[in-house]
């Protein structure tokens, strides 16, 4: 087969990795014809791709090493089941609103806003004492 042909074979998707790997060679050697100089940077790279991932040995996972990554691959699927359970089946354990009153813990709103708005009273201050708080050296010069 000429070069020509198995270059549309490669780019049609067609070429088994034989036929890659004789297309790198040749782009690598130096007997490259003018017109098929563009394809040179594609082809040699190819051929250097395969002398590269030829030289590795396959690696295979060894009988514990699978039970170990099946064990973990289960206890994954069941830190995930016991944490979806959890977040669906979770109730608060307190009230979002609470007011201690004599060391006695109310969960009622009515008592708790009630409660709150007598605290507040008892800040609220008179225009007088606000300005005594204010300005303490008014009180003095008077």
């Amino acid at each position: 087969m000429k070069i020509e042909e198995l270059i549309d074979k490669y780019f049609e998707g067609e070429t088994s990795c034989e036929e890659e790997r004789r297309l790198g060679r040749f782009f690598a050697g130096n007997g490259v014809p003018p017109h098929l100089e563009r394809y040179r940077p594609l082809f040699a790279h190819l051929g250097h791709e395969a002398r590269a991932h030829g030289k590795r040995p396959a690696r295979r996972r060894t009988a514990t090493a699978r039970i170990l990554f099946l064990a973990a691959d289960i206890a994954a699927c069941l830190l995930l089941a016991f944490g979806i359970g959890r977040m669906v089946t979770h109730t608060p354990a307190t009230p979002e609103s609470f007011v201690v009153i004599n060391g006695v813990r109310h969960t009622d709103p009515a008592l708790v806003e009630r409660k709150a708005r007598e605290a507040m009273q008892d800040v609220i201050l008179s225009p007088e004492e606000l300005q005594g708080l204010m300005f303490p050296d008014l009180e003095q010069d008077q």
